[in-house]
């Protein structure tokens, strides 16, 4: 009996110890399994963000190039004005030299004929003295100095504006070449762009996974924060907020307003928009076609930090937001006096040939207003 007991006791404490050991060894899995799931998200976000950061750098670098170009161009067309300019006034130079080589010509035939250098030269060595002959010898060449300086003159003129001519064109042609360099160097930086924005794409739905897991532990964090000591400090700063809001409630309220009147203005004009969509020029490098544009920041109150394709806009600002049926997403859009930007955003009244420029800052999105441009949307 005393045996049978044991070895009851001994079953009993063998099936404790096995469910203490699973559970302990549950509870061990489920601790060193989230903090891994925790780092792995890290590990993530933070390549998400070194993606965007080198997105960044290349397109602030293509657009530095990009305006590099635009000013190599401008200085060109100048050079070409100059140029015209100076060939128009060399012409005209040639022709007052020609009519005064001709004046001249006929009158040292006239003298020739008439013998008056004859008569200079006899004039010349009938001089009493040194003195007289030195005097009457700048008689003679005061007679003929004003013509001569005249022609010399304007010798001088037609060479140095011939000079000037050679060196605008040597200029020029630099200017060409550097031009060219520029332009393929260009076109090199967008295709890495390319590829750059291609891994971007790839890995847009995990952007959207994590962007969507973060807003979900944000929005969790609100409604389950504990109150701590620093209550009242977290209650002053919010009142500080408050007040910040109400100061800018103005610009915030002209802006809604000014948003309201586009927004008016753009269903009122969409006929319009559409029958200039139809004007499309192709060139070589995209195509061209003319659009109505507006500005946005996304520090304007409502708006997030990521766009519709997942960029962070704190990190990349250069983004335009497009009506994807017209401008896919994930393009690169070059505006004039803006740059080259990635159509990576879209909006609700965006729609046919209406863009949104992104600016870091709302006053600067305020101040671009709303115009007509052309735009170009690159290979």
């Amino acid at each position: 009996m005393k045996n049978t007991m044991e070895k009851v006791w001994c079953i009993v404490l063998d099936k404790r110890l096995r469910k203490s050991f699973i559970f302990s060894g549950l509870v061990c899995l489920l601790m060193t399994s989230y903090p891994m799931s925790i780092h792995a998200q890290e590990i993530s976000q933070e390549s998400i963000q070194q993606l965007e950061q080198e997105i960044s750098q290349k397109l602030n670098f293509a657009n530095e190039k990009y305006r590099q170009v635009e000013r190599l161009k401008q200085d060109l067309n100048e050079l070409k004005s100059n140029q015209k300019e100076l060939e128009f006034q060399i012409n005209e130079q040639q022709e007052k030299l020609a009519e005064k080589e001709t004046v001249v010509k006929e009158r040292m035939v006239a003298l020739q004929s008439s013998g008056v250098i004859y008569q200079r030269f006899v004039q010349l060595l009938q001089a009493t003295s040194i003195s007289d002959f030195f005097h009457r010898l700048i008689v003679i060449q005061e007679l003929f100095k004003s013509d001569i300086l005249t022609i010399q003159n304007y010798h001088k003129e037609v060479q140095s504006l011939v000079n000037s001519q050679k060196e605008l064109r040597d200029t020029e042609d630099t200017l060409l070449k550097k031009q060219e360099d520029l332009q393929t160097e260009s076109t090199l930086y967008a295709d890495s762009i390319q590829v750059l924005k291609q891994n971007l794409a790839n890995n847009k739905e995990a952007l959207f996974a994590i962007h969507e897991q973060e807003s979900k532990v944000q929005q969790l964090s609100e409604k389950t924060e504990p109150t701590t000591h620093h209550a009242p400090e977290e209650k002053k700063k919010e009142e500080v907020v408050q007040e910040t809001k109400q100061d800018s409630s103005t610009e915030v309220k002209s802006s809604t307003i000014e948003n309201k009147i586009e927004s008016k203005g753009s269903t009122e004009t969409s006929p319009k928009s559409q029958a200039v969509s139809n004007e499309v020029k192709s060139t070589s490098s995209g195509k061209e076609f003319a659009a109505e544009a507006t500005a946005y920041s996304y520090k304007q109150p409502g708006l997030s930090n990521y766009t519709a394709m997942g960029i962070d806009l704190r990190s990349n600002p250069n983004v335009i937001a497009v009506d994807p049926s017209q401008i896919p997403l994930g393009t690169l859009v070059e505006v004039p006096g803006y740059g080259v930007a990635i159509a990576g955003d879209t909006g609700g009244d965006i729609k046919g040939n209406r863009i949104d420029l992104h600016y870091p800052e709302v006053q600067q999105a305020m101040d671009f207003g709303r115009r007509k441009i052309t735009i170009k949307v690159m290979n």
